[in-house]
């Protein structure tokens, strides 16, 4: 599926030990990095841009590297971008299909995986990007672009391009095959680069170092973000753009209050590759699940196989919004297929979730017996959901 990255810049808030909220005032100097603080400043300027990366190296704790270029465009400019290259044929059929599976979960409402709502979308909510291919970083211009947010995302994409420099993010992303190992591994990378985006954030409300709990307010927005999940017809779109940051920067602020930047490389030389691990770092960096077999595939008769991944102990929270259920993930397959019948082509899919109980399998076949479309069975800990409106794939759990 294609891949898309949102840059979403808010204001950090922060709390004394007893709880009320901390007024801003004045800006400070950002915490570590006084004798190269720099106050919000035109980006365009190449004399902005050299003392923003220079800051940037000091809050991750690295040296200086070399300046990648930026550029700005606006909003249009970049829909327009998108819209020049389309995805193709093949990608666009696939894409019909997964809504059409995440339409039965309930996860997302018909015409949300359309190329022309993906893009409008895309150009809406974007603020930069940083491309490893051209090691390049642009920056989208909206109405509300100010230049304290302007900085505010380049320093985010600076990280980026540090990362890139220092662990080459191309070769990190080289063996990522499923969408559960996809958004672990971009956790990282979007979380470590939130971290820093929000440390010169507080600065710029005058908040001191003293004042800060970064921890408290990540949980913060991840539980504010599992209520507006809860809640939004779309779950799986707004999911991803929720995730990487909010959950990846409670996980990478965990590394890095513990150890500094040693923290973060050890988590870049060895990342998690399940949700499962984002989820359940609570209370610190949790240590992953070991491996584990992955469910056998369904044999489905009359049925074409379009495409696998697996959904993750994420999958399991966007669809029953149970993060105790989630926790309970062990593994999972997801298979879609596609029927062609004499009046049309119909899409089915068949998820295999293997659970840490059979108490769990069973909490979780009751959520999806409520699903119209959608048949469930169930043996122990082991449960296979399948889903389509015509012929049913009968899976064997």
């Amino acid at each position: 599926m294609k891949a898309r990255i949102f840059v979403v810049v808010l204001l950090l808030f922060a709390c004394g030990e007893d709880g009320e909220i901390v007024e801003p005032t004045a800006r400070t100097p950002v915490p570590g990095c006084e004798a190269v603080d720099t106050p919000p400043c035109d980006v365009l300027s190449p004399d902005c841009r050299s003392k923003l990366l220079t800051l940037t190296a000091c809050l991750r704790g690295v040296a200086v590297a070399l300046e990648p270029e930026v550029s700005v465009i606006t909003e249009q400019e970049y829909l327009e971008q998108l819209r020049s290259t389309p995805s193709s044929t093949t990608s666009v059929a696939l894409n019909r299909h997964w809504e059409r599976a995440f339409v039965l979960l309930e996860l997302a409402r018909p015409g949300d995986f359309e190329e022309t709502m993906l893009d409008e979308e895309d150009a809406k909510s974007i603020a930069g990007y940083y491309k490893s291919e051209t090691k390049e970083i642009v920056l989208v211009e909206h109405e509300s672009t100010d230049i304290v947010r302007s900085t505010s995302v380049l320093i985010h994409e600076y990280v980026h391009a540090l990362q890139d420099q220092l662990m080459d993010l191309q070769r990190f992303r080289a063996d990522v095959k499923t969408e559960d190992h996809f958004r672990a591994s971009r956790s990282i990378t979007e979380g470590e680069a939130r971290i820093h985006q929000h440390r010169y954030d507080s600065a710029q409300l005058g908040v001191g170092v003293d004042q800060l709990d970064f921890a408290r307010y990540f949980q913060a927005r991840i539980d504010r973000n599992e209520l507006d999940l809860s809640f939004d017809e779309s779950s799986y779109l707004l999911g991803d753009r929720l995730f990487p940051y909010d959950w990846g920067a409670r996980y990478m602020y965990a590394a890095w209050k513990e150890r500094g930047y040693r923290g973060v490389e050890e988590r870049f030389a060895s990342p998690p590759t399940k949700t499962h691990t984002l989820l359940a770092s609570m209370m610190g960096v949790a240590v992953e699940l070991g491996p584990e077999e992955p469910p056998l595939p369904p044999i489905a008769e009359n049925h074409q196989l379009v495409d696998t991944s697996t959904l993750g102990a994420w999958g399991v929270f966007l669809t029953t919004n149970d993060e105790q259920l989630a926790l309970a993930w062990r593994s999972d397959g997801f298979w879609l297929y596609t029927q062609v019948t004499t009046t049309a082509i119909n899409s089915a899919f068949v998820w295999k979730i293997r659970f840490a109980d059979a108490a769990s399998a069973e909490r979780a076949a009751s959520f999806f017996d409520n699903l119209d479309d959608v048949r469930v069975a169930s043996n122990g800990p082991n449960l296979a959901i399948t889903g389509s409106t015509l012929t049913p794939i009968v899976p064997d759990p």
